[in-house]
């Protein structure tokens, strides 16, 4: 039992100066609806925040001129937060 968050590394696009991150959250393997964020990763600052879909499915800024780490927050609280680094 945990909360599971996806980053498609080949979902993760450059359109003009703007990189999207695309994936899906997951609790006990079931899609969820939940707090997704992405953060610059050497810097920690917030880039982008969303409420994924029901279906789990989320889409987010990433960092331009670096990796970004993306979190999602499981809403009941019940589990920790997940994390996937270096997308």
């Amino acid at each position: 039992m945990r909360l599971n968050i996806q980053a498609k590394r080949n979902a993760i696009e450059r359109t003009g100066k703007t990189r999207l991150i695309k994936g899906e959250v997951r609790r006990n393997g079931l899609p969820i609806a939940c707090v997704v964020r992405a953060y610059n990763r050497e810097s920690g600052e917030l880039v982008s925040q969303m409420q994924s879909k029901t279906d789990g499915s989320y889409i987010l800024f990433g960092n331009n001129f670096g990796s970004s780490y993306v979190v999602a927050i499981d809403p009941e609280l019940e589990y920790n937060l997940s994390r996937h680094d270096r997308v």
